[in-house]
C-alpha cells in the first residue's frame, strides 16, 4: 500500500480534505500522513472507538482527527471532502449501496475515492472465508459505483506482480460526478 502512495500512482498531495473510512488501526492514514500535504486535513473514521484509539497510539501524531460512527450515517455535511480512502470495508456490509451513497454524499463534486475491496477470485475466496466477508466482481462494483454517481476512473494495482496474477483485490479510483466551478465533470 505504501508504494502506491509513495510512487504517487495515487497522489494524496492533490487533496485538501481527506476522509479515511474504516481506518482501523491507521494503516492507510499512516501513508496519508507521509504523502499528503502538511496543510491537508485528514480524518480517520471507524465504527470502533477502540480501533481509533489504537490508531492514535500507533501513529503518534496529533494531525489526524478521529471520528467514531457508522459509515451508513456519516456525521459530515454534504460535499465536505475532496478525497475518501476506504480499504477492505465495503465487503463487510451486506449491501454496498448505502455505504457508497454516503461516500457520494460527503464527497465534493469532482472528488476522488480510492476503494479497495475483496474480489471474487481464488485469493478473495480465502480472504472471504477467513474474514467472514463478501466478495465483489469488478462489474458489480463498477455498477454499484455508477448507481450512486461515482464514475470508475481507473484501476490500480499494488505491484506488477499483483496485476499479472490478479491478486490483492479490486483497487480502483472513482470520481464523483457533478458540477465543479460551473463546469460539468
Amino acid at each position: 500500500m505504501g508504494q502506491l502512495f509513495k510512487s504517487r500512482r495515487f497522489d494524496a498531495s492533490r487533496f485538501d480534505r481527506i476522509l479515511d473510512v474504516g481506518s482501523g488501526a491507521g494503516q492507510i492514514i499512516r501513508h496519508l500522513l507521509e504523502t499528503a500535504r502538511p496543510d491537508a486535513e485528514i480524518v480517520g473514521f471507524d465504527l470502533s472507538y477502540e480501533m481509533l484509539k489504537r490508531a492514535r497510539e500507533r501513529l503518534k501524531s496529533d494531525r489526524p482527527a478521529f471520528v467514531a460512527a457508522d459509515m451508513l450515517e456519516m456525521p459530515f455535511r454534504d460535499n465536505t471532502f475532496d478525497c475518501i480512502t476506504c480499504g477492505y470495508v465495503l465487503e463487510h456490509i451486506p449491501d454496498p449501496f448505502p455505504g457508497l451513497s454516503e461516500f457520494a454524499r460527503v464527497l465534493k463534486p469532482g472528488g476522488t475515492a480510492l476503494l479497495l475491496v475483496t474480489e471474487n477470485s481464488l485469493s478473495g475466496l480465502v480472504t472471504s472465508h477467513t474474514w467472514k466477508c463478501r466478495t465483489f466482481s469488478r462489474h458489480e462494483l463498477r455498477e454499484a459505483c455508477q448507481n450512486v454517481g461515482l464514475e470508475w476512473h481507473r484501476e490500480l494495482w499494488f505491484t506488477r506482480f499483483h496485476e499479472m496474477l490478479k491478486l490483492g483485490g479490486i483497487l480502483v479510483e472513482v470520481v464523483k460526478q457533478g458540477q465543479i466551478d460551473g463546469e460539468s465533470s
